[in-house]
């Protein structure tokens, strides 16, 4: 919260920039919208994990009751799911790794492609994909190529 002393002030942003393009809104808001805001925040953020922790939980029984390779494909698929979403929140950065920044830099590219590798896995594991041959190579492509990016997130921030 600012004093009134310090509202008439100036008040100095900085903000370094690396990597992607970069957006940012500011807004000045009173005790009272203040409040309102983080109430929003946090029913936004309380659908999205309870959406997601309801798929988890669902992905996660129907594994332990069929025992097979694509539910459990799915289910790591829709739990990375979630701490891709919760990355590009930035919770993450905010509470599990604050001081870890060449980490956080390369934590978007490999969740994501976490997460698309294991869809893709999921989806050849209950051959939704595998058409034919040549599909099947196109989609063995696409796994190597997102493996390859899967690695490069860990050397190259």
């Amino acid at each position: 919260p600012l004093t009134p002393t310090t509202a008439r002030d100036t008040l100095i942003l900085t903000l370094e920039k690396s990597g992607e393009n970069l957006s940012v809104g500011l807004r000045l808001l009173d005790e009272s919208g203040f409040v309102r805001f983080l109430e929003r925040d946090l029913f936004l953020l309380g659908g999205v994990a309870g959406f997601y922790g309801l798929a988890i939980l669902l992905s996660f029984v129907l594994f332990l009751n069929q025992r097979k390779a694509k539910f459990f494909f799915f289910f790591l698929y829709v739990f990375f799911s979630l701490i891709w979403i919760w990355n590009d929140m930035g919770l993450l950065f905010a509470e599990v790794w604050p001081t870890s920044l060449t980490w956080h830099k390369s934590s978007r590219g490999f969740f994501s492609s976490l997460t698309i590798l294991l869809f893709a896995l999921y989806l050849r594991k209950n051959k939704a994909l595998l058409f034919g041959r040549p599909l099947r190579v196109v989609v063995l492509l696409i796994l190597l190529l997102l493996s390859l990016k899967l690695l490069l997130a860990f050397v190259e921030a």
